[in-house]
């Protein structure tokens, strides 16, 4: 049909991150559905399209992602890496944000 929204890929297990988005009240269907129908044209991954749609910022969708895959995540605003941590991150990475 062409109308139809292409549905996310489900990860077995895991809620998709649209819905997730969608139940903390971070975006709106409408949203999700204009990411999606950019997705299947651009291939991009869908939390990087609603990034740059800016219907969510980097952190809500790290803070989702970490969720999502039951993961802690450490907010790098609120407290200082361990310079064992930091050593271990090659320096063109650390620069590219």
């Amino acid at each position: 049909m062409p109308n139809e929204i292409p549905a996310e890929p489900r990860v077995d297990g895991m809620p998709m991150l649209g819905e997730l988005l969608i139940e903390s009240q971070l975006i709106a269907s409408t949203q999700l559905e204009e990411a999606l129908l950019q997705q299947s044209a651009s291939g991009k991954r869908l939390g990087e399209l609603l990034v740059e749609l800016g219907a969510i910022d980097d952190f809500d969708l790290a803070r989702v992602l970490a969720t999502r895959l039951n993961l802690p995540m450490a907010d790098l605003r609120q407290s200082t890496p361990d310079d064992d941590a930091i050593a271990l991150v090659p320096e063109s990475m650390a620069r590219a944000t």
